[in-house]
């Protein structure tokens, strides 16, 4: 935790990774606003998405990852 703390005081945020995360790795598209300024609607997907780079396939494989690693913790 001490750690954690320190590095989260020393260093910037990482603006690359939350773009990354919100779909950006995807496609721009995904997380660009039109005119106006709304946001395009929530896209699901029951695959690999679309996407012109390998990095979007590895984020959402590591999205799923992260969402049910812990899921072992908490018996019903």
């Amino acid at each position: 935790m001490i750690i954690t703390m320190v590095g989260v005081a020393h260093e910037p945020p990482n603006y690359a990774a939350t773009d990354l995360s919100a779909g950006f790795g995807i496609s721009a598209a995904l997380v660009t606003p039109d005119a106006n300024g709304v946001f395009p609607a929530v896209q699901h997907s029951n695959g690999l998405p679309p996407a012109p780079n390998f990095a979007g396939s590895v984020n959402g494989a590591m999205q799923a990852v992260f969402s049910y690693g812990g899921a072992m913790i908490f018996p019903g």
